[in-house]
């Protein structure tokens, strides 16, 4: 595989493949984009054409059969990650899936046993593990610079939904059966982080809102929001910390805003993604007493932290992760199997946030 040119196809014609995963394949030496696959034979070719891919398809098996391709990169709705995986594993690809793995744990449990039985990298697009202050912030946590860890609060939010009147560009997202909502959307990031960082969940609790119950699309027609667009939720970990979670796209004033804060018995650190070169750290008795953080710039050997063209590096990182493991026939992290944990915790907190243990407060 090393030795010839990695052909691969893309599982879905919109922004996240034309500005998240396309640039960054387009920087790997011996790898070609060869074609795309969308819902439609129309929007495929149309996408294909707004992206300069030579092949367009409407079926995932005939296109990685037709187009010979290696691997494909799956960066469909959610709600067709489950059909386009099995559909590639069976016809002999390799596959990066996008987050969230599926829509619920069965679907990701079959998932993982696909490509098992298909023998085939198979990996899940969380991609901030590839920023260079996360993968920085994990070896100071599990090498125990931060000691017993007591706490962390994390947080995602962006404006994308802030403006009530605004015309919503992805429909999809504020439908359960597509979808499934900010908790999947944002939440899994955030899950996937801490859990790779802290370990595995022991229990949580929920609470959900829409804040809009409509929203204007772009021909004018109005969706009605069957999701929540707002939800906080906390964790107990099995090593004993708590953890306290907030996702929404109604952030006022927010772009692509990550914020996780890890609390232990030795220091301290805050991750930001607007930063993904530097993190903030608390360390030492003297810093500890007086409330004094540092701000440490991230080695290079933590990856990439500036743009390549507009794509963030820790994409580029990314690309290059899933295309290494298939070239040199590692396991690639995350796998099929950090997908499946991330979902089971998703499937809980959904369930604790459509039953909220509320208690009025008496006037």
């Amino acid at each position: 595989m090393s030795d010839k040119v990695l052909r691969l196809g893309l599982v879905g014609a919109g922004n996240n493949a034309a500005h998240h995963h396309l640039p960054a394949y387009r920087t790997i030496p011996g790898v070609e984009v060869a074609a795309c696959c969308a819902t439609t034979l129309e929007r495929a070719e149309a996408g294909a054409r707004r992206m300069e891919i030579p092949h367009a398809y409407s079926d995932v098996t005939r296109m990685i059969r037709e187009a010979a391709l290696d691997a494909v990169c799956i960066c469909s709705t959610n709600d067709a990650h489950y059909r386009n995986t099995l559909d590639a594993l069976t016809a002999g690809a390799h596959v990066l899936c996008e987050k969230p793995m599926a829509l619920d744990s069965q679907e990701a449990q079959e998932m993982c046993a696909a490509a098992h039985a298909a023998g085939r990298v198979a990996m899940v697009a969380f991609t901030y593990r590839f920023a260079p202050a996360a993968a920085m912030a994990k070896e100071l946590i599990v090498g125990g610079t931060l000691g017993r860890i007591f706490a962390l609060q994390a947080t995602y939010v962006s404006a994308y939904l802030a403006e009530l009147a605004a015309v919503v560009e992805k429909p999809w997202k504020l439908r359960r059966g597509q979808g499934g909502g900010v908790l999947r959307d944002l939440g899994s990031h955030l899950i996937d982080l801490t859990r790779w960082w802290l370990g595995e969940v022991r229990r949580v609790s929920a609470t959900a809102h829409s804040v809009s119950p409509e929203r204007v699309l772009p021909d004018g027609t109005r969706l009605t929001v069957d999701v929540e667009d707002a939800c906080s939720f906390s964790a107990e970990f099995e090593s004993g910390a708590v953890g306290s979670y907030f996702v929404t796209k109604y952030a006022t004033g927010r772009g692509n805003f990550q914020r996780i804060e890890i609390y232990g018995q030795a220091g301290a650190l805050s991750y930001c993604v607007e930063r993904p070169g530097e993190l903030d750290v608390c360390l030492g008795p003297d810093a500890r007493s007086a409330g004094r953080w540092t701000t440490l710039e991230v080695p290079a050997r933590f990856g990439q932290s500036g743009t390549v063209g507009s794509l963030e590096g820790y994409r580029l990182q990314q690309a290059r992760a899933f295309v290494r493991a298939i070239r040199e026939g590692g396991n690639a992290e995350p796998s099929f199997e950090d997908g499946l944990a991330c979902q089971r915790i998703l499937d809980v907190v959904a369930a604790a946030a459509a039953r909220p243990a509320w208690k009025g407060v008496t006037r």
